[in-house]
């Protein structure tokens, strides 16, 4: 059976792994837009950074993928699937038949429409490629706004940061990292970053970019003007549904999967930041390395393990501080209860979010050492009633809840 996978981020290299490990016999084929090997986003910062070089971001040498018998075809960009026959088409010349095709073509950056989005200096940061083009116009400069409060904008100030500009970061939103962190526990971090010399703007709409040709700074809603030479959009992502929507298979804000991670095409598959599993898009890598598995082995063998959601998972590391956010962090209502230890001095908030005497939800800002045990209780519905006074204790022994 020959099998090809469209896309080579975290998604499409798990199931080609799971597919190697599983059947000797397949014939695996990755196409992939980039240049370059497989290798996880959070590490562009570090090299936008300039702390690594290219080659050591690769999760795996070339050798892993021959051992593995993986093929992969680099800057092979696939413009048309035809499940007629079939075929992809790729480059708009070539074409290539699968027995079963997958889908892993991850997400793309979500560009807000701002007016003066299209000048000289203001980028996105998605590849490497941006990486290197951010770094050489960057060389000459002073000044730069970072529009996005979340983990991608944080992370690319403090980068620019250590290219020696002044950073001033723009948040729409009432507070940073809004899909993590709950308001107390973003202002911590907030004046946490800001001891660190990043200048923080939130509750703040940006009304259009500023320059001729060239970027020169952006506006803002009240009028106040702020000095750039670089303009880095940082507003999220969306799925990369395109391929998808061209040849009718069925979308809405992602591509829509079954448990089993099918298309409404039979023989298309698809995983990770571009799916839409029962209405909803994931967007992290717990969830994009569960569905590729799970899709890798129904492929082999169909309908043979069902997927039934991701619990919400992050690990984040902003400027050396541990953030986890876990479950339903954000619950509200008369039957939700939070639990709260804060201690600003040394950037930490640990909150636990229960309902029914369990814990559906937590955040660890500055302290993630009890991170596994509360996402075990959280899969388990644990009962903590005899202990939800005590759970944020720093001598509470988490394995009391596992005894019980």
């Amino acid at each position: 059976m020959k099998v090809t996978i469209i896309g080579n981020g975290i998604a499409g290299i798990n199931a080609a792994r799971t597919l190697a490990e599983n059947d000797k016999n397949s014939k695996i084929e990755i196409y992939a837009e980039e240049k370059y090997h497989h290798y996880q986003r959070p590490n562009l910062i570090e090299l936008l950074a300039g702390k690594v070089k290219l080659e050591q971001i690769y999760a795996y040498p070339t050798s892993w993928y021959e051992k593995k018998n993986i093929k992969v075809f680099l800057d092979s960009k696939v413009t048309e699937i035809i499940p007629s026959s079939r075929e992809i088409e790729i480059g708009g010349k070539a074409k290539t038949n699968y027995d079963k095709l997958l889908l892993a073509t991850g997400s793309v950056s979500n560009i807000p429409p701002i007016p003066g989005a299209d000048k000289k200096g203001v980028f996105t940061l998605y590849r490497v490629d941006d990486v290197f083009k951010i770094r050489k116009w960057a060389e000459d400069k002073k000044k730069a706004v970072v529009i996005g409060g979340g983990l991608l904008g944080l992370e690319s100030g403090r980068a620019l940061m250590n290219l020696g500009l002044e950073v001033t970061v723009i948040e729409f939103l009432p507070w940073l990292l809004p899909k993590q962190l709950d308001q107390d526990g973003a202002q911590i971090l907030r004046s946490e970053l800001q001891s660190m010399g990043l200048r923080i703007l939130v509750n703040t709409q940006t009304d259009k970019i500023l320059g001729d040709e060239n970027v020169e700074g952006v506006l803002l809603e009240d009028h106040t003007k702020i000095p750039a030479e670089l303009v880095l959009l940082a507003a999220g992502a969306k799925p990369d549904k395109k391929l998808a929507e061209d040849c009718g298979l069925k979308t809405d804000r992602g591509i829509i999967v079954s448990q089993y991670m099918q298309t409404s095409d039979s023989h298309i598959f698809a995983c990770g930041d571009v799916t839409q599993f029962e209405n909803r898009c994931y967007g992290i890598i717990p969830a994009a390395l569960e569905q590729s598995r799970i899709a890798a082995l129904n492929i082999l063998k169909p309908n043979s393990i069902s997927y039934h959601g991701t619990t919400p998972s992050t690990t984040l590391k902003i400027v050396g501080i541990d953030l986890i956010s876990i479950g339903e962090s954000h619950a509200q209502g008369k039957e939700i209860t939070e639990f709260v230890k804060k201690d600003p001095e040394r950037c930490l908030y640990k909150k636990l979010v229960t309902r029914d005497k369990k814990i559906i939800g937590a955040i660890l800002l500055g302290d993630k050492k009890n991170a596994l045990n509360i996402k075990r209780a959280i899969d388990k519905k644990t009962d903590v009633k005899e202990f939800e006074q005590k759970l944020l204790d720093e001598d509470f022994d988490w394995r009391k809840l596992e005894q019980r």
